[in-house]
């Protein structure tokens, strides 16, 4: 007998599968995720596509300091802006399909942005067409040893990206404290949901434990059917406020 599919990202479930996800049977006879323990989760950003959860929003914003990488702008920045105004963030953005932030970024916030046209991948070619880089390369070359904040939405090559990132770190913290990032399972439906499980499987033993996990409805509306899923991680292997506390 085939497993139920959850319904939050269209994968296969198996049972320990859902015990690591906190993924429980509904009284409809679907599944949802329970998110874990936190400090806090506040989604900011606009309604609909471009928005993420975010834990501890009130611990963080108490930081002098706090380093925000955001890989795919795509012209929408309201979630950068927000967390420009309840935090002392500075961001980094990348996206080499356009050339700046969003307009949401106020000017009273543009001068703690930083844009670059290049993309993540988990291989650096920075003379390629379009230039890509890993995320360690990006983070020597702004100073950087932690992330406080890490945003993906890069158009389904979050999975070799995250792959490469897990296998380069090999057992060590991985250098961020949140991961938000948008999963674009257009072919990982049943039953060919076997390599998601198992990228999933990878994240968990890195230390990502998911916190909250959102359907995009509006591409839900748009495809058809629920494909693309905003989950939001917290990193229990790295040293950061939200796990010391």
């Amino acid at each position: 007998m085939a497993e139920p599919i959850c319904t939050r990202c269209t994968v296969t479930t198996p049972s320990h599968i859902r015990k690591i996800h906190r993924i429980h049977p509904t009284p409809s006879g679907t599944f949802s995720i329970r998110p874990l323990p936190a400090h806090s989760k506040k989604r900011l950003g606009c309604p609909g596509d471009g928005g993420k959860y975010v834990c501890g929003v009130s611990r963080l914003s108490q930081q002098e300091k706090l380093v925000v990488y955001s890989f795919g702008i795509n012209g929408e920045s309201s979630w950068e802006e927000e967390m420009l105004k309840r935090t002392n963030c500075e961001i980094w953005g990348y996206d080499f399909s356009v050339t700046s932030f969003g307009p949401q970024i106020s000017s009273s916030h543009a001068h703690r942005t930083h844009f670059f046209p290049v993309g993540l991948s988990g291989k650096d070619d920075p003379q390629g067409d379009p230039p890509m880089h890993t995320l360690e390369s990006l983070m020597k070359q702004n100073g950087h040893t932690f992330i406080d904040v890490l945003k993906i939405d890069i158009e389904n090559s979050e999975f070799p990206t995250m792959d490469d990132l897990i296998s380069f770190y090999d057992g060590r913290p991985l250098p961020f404290g949140q991961l938000l990032i948008e999963i674009h399972a257009w072919t990982w439906t049943h039953p060919k949901a076997k390599p998601l499980i198992k990228w999933f499987e990878n994240l968990e033993k890195a230390g990502l434990r998911p916190f909250m996990a959102e359907p995009n409805l509006v591409a839900a509306n748009y495809h058809g059917a629920p494909q693309l899923c905003e989950y939001s991680f917290i990193n229990v292997k790295g040293r950061h406020a939200l796990i010391s506390e």
